[in-house]
């Protein structure tokens, strides 16, 4: 077994050291601005606290994701609910905003509910803040040019109705009671447990790819403060005159809009973005799947959050919790960019990336995060074993097209064919990949927080996000050593298979 291991690494690591299209498998990868983007469609959020990690009752793991929220201290849910009301919101019956032991709020049902009920509505002219017009007596025609040519020229104008968002904000808290989100704004978290909240000895703990995304928001934020700066509205100004020149509220309020915010595009066929908070919509926690879908365009001029499927209480069951799915499952995404740790992951990145991937490549699933993935049972997607035998075979182009052709006719056995003929230099490749990221970004020093009594280690009481953040390298090693022992198993087998193949020429 480890002859035929080592055999297989080799093998592999020599089959792509001979390809253009891969280089060496990658641990992580610092990605674009656009990374963030990918499902600004569905809810984004947080739970800022040690809490914040998916727990069944039992606190085992496997349950659905609560957020932290500060122990639900000091956040004025009832004045939320109030103003909800008072502006046209609706719940449906049994619905209510709900506190956990120390875990934050969320959405509950206490009544059974069939599936398509609208069980939240909210008016949007009078509650959902929009970047549409975010900017509306906030900032004047040249506050907008001068802002907008600071966030071009950084190279942030991917997320520009973000920055609306965040300006607006902003002037709201230093209107105070005055202001129009003023009961909303009460009803937030004072502080997270994203990737901006985190000191060094934190951040030295996260894994690539989670530090790419934290070093992505780090300099969005810092584009969005000077932005900010440049700004001559009166309300910006004071709020920005405060303790540490408003550095800290300009980071709570960027967080507010990364971790609460929908992004669609606009319906009036010029296909710009437009960014959306939901105010009382952003309570809901994250599970995937979810048990609501989001209506932005319901009638009447209301968003709506509707049942998928029946909610039918049990015998002696009160109520039960609702999610919302955040979207793509990339549990670093969800720590780096809403602070909570995901135990209920149905997949993970596999982590692979290709450099300037043949349109063959991309056609096969090479750069679809939705399809390069390792299921958390340790399963290897299609998408990961095609891209990988493309590569490959880069200097056997003919049976690279062989390949390609079988997958666009959809013909199962054709491709079939061919990855039989190079399993091993397949699997042997991808276990090369694996053992690295093993190694390295998920190892297991970095499952566990250094606890002693010296102020200079790294204590959980000194850090505390650090906790989740070796909870996520634990999770994603957990993951990464199941796909590991299926690859070892695949190896053995194709290993002594090909032996085999080879003794029987010989004769």
């Amino acid at each position: 077994t480890t002859t035929a291991l080592r055999v297989a690494a080799a093998v592999g690591a020599a089959a792509l050291a001979s390809s253009a299209l891969f280089p060496p498998p990658v641990v992580g990868f610092v990605p674009p601005a656009s990374a963030l983007d990918g499902e600004r469609s569905t809810a984004r959020r947080r739970g800022p606290s040690s809490a914040s990690i998916c727990e069944d009752a039992d606190g085992s793991g496997g349950g659905a994701c609560r957020r932290g929220d500060d122990d639900g201290g000091g956040r004025d849910m009832a004045s939320l609910r109030e103003w909800a009301s008072s502006r046209g919101f609706e719940m449906s019956e049994g619905l209510d905003l709900v506190s956990g032991d120390g875990s934050g709020w969320g959405v509950s049902l206490s009544r059974s509910t069939p599936a398509g009920t609208a069980i939240m509505r909210v008016p949007k002219k009078s509650i959902v803040l929009s970047s549409s017009d975010a900017a509306e007596g906030v900032l004047s025609e040249a506050d907008l040019a001068h802002a907008r040519s600071v966030v071009e020229e950084r190279g942030m104008e991917e997320h520009w109705t973000e920055f609306l968002l965040t300006a607006r904000i902003v002037a709201e808290k230093a209107r105070g009671t005055e202001g129009e989100w003023h009961p909303w704004l009460e009803s937030l978290p004072a502080t997270f447990t994203t990737g901006l909240f985190m000191d060094e000895v934190e951040r030295s703990y996260l894994p690539a790819l989670a530090a790419g995304l934290v070093e992505l928001q780090d300099r969005q934020l810092e584009v969005f403060d000077e932005a900010l700066r440049s700004l001559e509205n009166e309300d910006v100004r004071l709020a920005l005159s405060g303790p540490d020149d408003g550095k800290d509220l300009i980071r709570w309020a960027f967080s507010v809009v990364f971790t609460r915010s929908h992004r669609f595009v606009e319906d009036d066929g010029s296909g710009d973005p437009r960014t959306e908070i939901v105010p009382m919509g952003d309570v809901f926690n994250h599970r995937d799947p979810g048990d609501v879908v989001w209506n932005d365009d319901a009638e009447g001029g209301y968003a709506e959050f509707v049942l998928k499927e029946d909610v039918v209480l049990e015998e002696g069951e009160t109520s039960r919790d609702i999610y919302l799915s955040y979207g793509l499952s990339n549990p670093n995404r969800f720590l780096a960019i809403f602070g909570f740790v995901d135990d209920t992951t149905p997949e993970v990145l596999s982590q692979i990336v290709f450099t300037d991937p043949a349109p063959e490549m991309i056609e096969l699933g090479c750069n679809d995060p939705r399809r390069m993935v390792f299921n958390s049972g340790g399963m290897i997607a299609n998408a990961v074993w095609d891209s990988l035998l493309f590569a490959v075979l880069a200097k056997r182009p003919d049976e690279q097209k062989e390949l390609y052709d079988a997958h666009v006719r959809g013909d199962r056995e054709g491709k079939r064919a061919v990855h039989n003929r190079y399993a091993l230099e397949v699997a042997g490749a991808l276990k090369r990949h694996v053992d690295q990221t093993l190694e390295g970004a998920y190892s297991e020093e970095r499952t566990v927080v250094k606890a002693t009594s010296s102020a200079d280690d790294e204590d959980s009481s000194e850090h505390p996000i650090l906790p989740l953040v070796c909870r996520l390298n634990s999770l994603m090693r957990t993951i990464f050593t199941r796909v590991k022992e299926r690859l070892d198993g695949i190896v053995e087998q194709e290993y002594r298979r090909r032996v085999a193949e080879q003794q029987q020429q010989r004769q």
